[in-house]
C-alpha cells in the first residue's frame, strides 16, 4: 500500500478550528500511518504565535509559494519540511525564480519537495525540465497535483505510468475533486505505481481530494490487499475528525455514512457492513473465518437484536 499524504489537517487550519482540536484529530489520523500532513502556509499563519507543539510541527509539510514572504514565514515558524508550489511554467525567467526559491529553502529545510500544478495530460515530457533541479537541490519528491481535474481514470493510469518511468525521484500524486473523479484517479495512480498519494477524510478541502476512507476500503475489498493502514474504527474515526470541523457526515456518504448500506436485515453501519459483505463473500468461497470475522458478525447480531 502506498503512503498516504493527508490534507484534512490543512482544511482544519483553513477553517480556523481550535488548535487543541486540530492536535486531537491529527492524533486520530496518525492511526492510519500517514507519511505527513500537507498544510498551506497561509492557512497556518494565524496560529504562528500559539502553535508550540513540536510534535505536530514536525509532522507537517508546509506548502509555500516561491517568494520571500512565504519562505521567510516557514523559516520563522520552524518548519523543516517545505514544498515549493509551482504552476507549470517553463520559461527561463520562471525557472530562475524557482531555483531562487530552492536555494532559500536549502538554507533551513531538511526536506524539500517540488509541488507542480496545472500540467495538462499527455505532456509528461514537460517534467523533464525539473529532473536536473531534483538532483541539484536534493528534492525528496515531485508532487504532481491535478489541480484543475484534467485527468480521468481511463487515461490517468497510462499517463502516470509514463511519468513514473521518466522520473528521477519518487512521484507523489494529489487529485482534486472538481469533477467528482478524485478517488477514481487516485486508484488509477496506485495502479500506475505511485508510492505516495494525497487524501483527506471524506474528501474535504477547497477543491476536494480523494476520500481517505474510500481509497482504503477500495484497496482492501476490491484488490484484497489486507496489509496497510486500516482499523476497525474507520467510520468512527472519520466521523470524529469531521465533527471537530463541524462537518456533518451525510447518511449516504460512501463507506462512512450511517445509511449507505441500509438493508432489510438491519445492517446500517456502512464501514462494518462492507466488511461483513466481504467476509460473507469469503465464506461463500469456502474460506475459513477468522476470530475477527466471527466477532464482527456477533456485533451485528447484538445490534440487530437491540433494535
Amino acid at each position: 500500500m502506498a503512503k498516504l499524504i493527508d490534507y484534512t489537517v490543512d482544511e482544519a487550519f483553513r477553517r480556523s478550528v481550535d488548535l487543541e482540536e486540530i492536535s486531537r484529530l491529527a492524533e486520530i489520523l496518525q492511526r492510519y500511518d500517514l507519511a505527513v500532513f500537507d498544510v498551506y502556509i497561509r492557512h497556518i499563519y494565524s496560529y504562528r504565535r500559539v502553535i508550540a507543539d513540536r510534535k505536530l510541527i514536525d509532522r507537517i509539510r508546509v506548502r509555500v509559494r516561491p517568494d520571500t514572504a512565504d519562505l521567510s514565514l516557514a523559516r520563522s515558524m520552524g518548519f523543516s519540511k517545505v514544498a515549493i508550489l509551482w504552476s507549470n511554467t517553463l520559461d527561463r525567467m520562471s525557472l530562475f525564480k524557482l531555483e531562487g526559491a530552492l536555494v532559500t529553502a536549502q538554507e533551513f529545510a531538511q526536506e524539500i519537495y517540488l509541488y507542480v500544478e496545472d500540467l495538462a495530460p499527455a505532456h509528461t515530457g514537460r517534467f523533464d525540465a525539473y529532473w536536473p533541479l531534483v538532483e541539484r537541490y536534493g528534492i525528496e519528491r515531485l508532487v504532481y497535483c491535478d489541480s484543475k481535474s484534467r485527468l480521468d481514470p481511463l487515461t490517468a493510469r497510462s499517463y502516470l505510468t509514463e511519468l513514473v518511468g521518466r522520473a528521477t525521484c519518487p512521484i507523489e500524486f494529489c487529485a482534486t475533486n472538481r469533477l467528482g473523479l478524485a478517488t477514481a484517479n487516485t486508484l488509477a495512480a496506485l495502479k500506475a505505481g505511485m508510492d505516495y498519494i494525497g487524501v483527506s477524510v471524506s474528501g474535504v478541502g477547497s477543491k476536494g481530494k480523494a476520500a481517505m476512507e474510500e481509497v482504503l476500503m477500495a484497496v482492501r475489498v476490491l484488490w484484497e490487499r489486507t496489509q496497510g493502514p486500516f482499523t476497525g474504527s474507520l467510520a468512527a474515526d472519520c466521523e470524529a475528525v469531521l465533527s471537530a470541523m463541524n462537518i456533518p457526515v451525510p447518511p449516504s456518504k460512501a463507506v462512512i455514512g450511517s445509511g449507505v448500506v441500509a438493508h432489510e436485515s438491519g445492517i446500517k453501519s456502512s464501514e462494518e457492513a462492507v466488511l461483513l459483505l466481504e467476509r460473507a463473500r469469503r465464506l461463500a468461497e469456502y474460506r475459513e473465518l477468522s476470530a475477527n470475522d466471527i466477532e464482527l458478525m456477533e456485533l451485528y447480531t447484538r445490534r440487530n437484536d437491540s433494535e
